[in-house]
């Protein structure tokens, strides 16, 4: 299957075979970075459309790959956009986090079954376009 979303909301998964549409979701934020597989779930970093005056925007979802139900959001901080993919490690997501005027960042950790967050370290101003890398387990 090939996933991707677009700067609309909206996510995708195709057959990599003929590119047939599978299933298509919707959500309110842009997606500019690429998603992560992690068994069966697709993880969807989201970017808000306004740092100044940001609109309620989901900024990590996920969703089931096989059939495109979305299995959950992780509880918005505050204006936060995730500008590159999460990545996983053992049951955690990790998700670099950028927020606000001054761009602070924040490294966010998620349960991979519910979303809930399970650990954060704060960076503070910092600007993290690209995706995140794990080294190890």
């Amino acid at each position: 299957m090939l996933c991707f979303g677009d700067e609309r909301g909206g996510v995708f998964a195709l057959q990599s075979s003929d590119g047939t549409e599978v299933w298509r979701g919707k959500l309110s934020g842009q997606v500019i970075g690429a998603p992560t597989i992690a068994g069966d779930v697709l993880l969807v970093p989201l970017m808000s459309a306004s740092a100044l005056g940001p609109p309620e925007t989901e900024f990590l979802t996920a969703w089931r790959l096989s059939d495109g139900t979305k299995l959950w959001s992780a509880e918005k901080p505050s204006a936060e956009s995730v500008m590159g993919s999460p990545v996983v490690v053992g049951k955690t997501v990790w998700a670099l986090l950028v927020g606000g005027y001054v761009s602070t960042g924040v490294l966010n950790g998620y349960s991979l079954a519910d979303g809930k967050k399970v650990g954060e370290q704060k960076f503070g101003v910092l600007v993290a376009d690209a995706a995140l890398a794990v080294a190890g387990d």
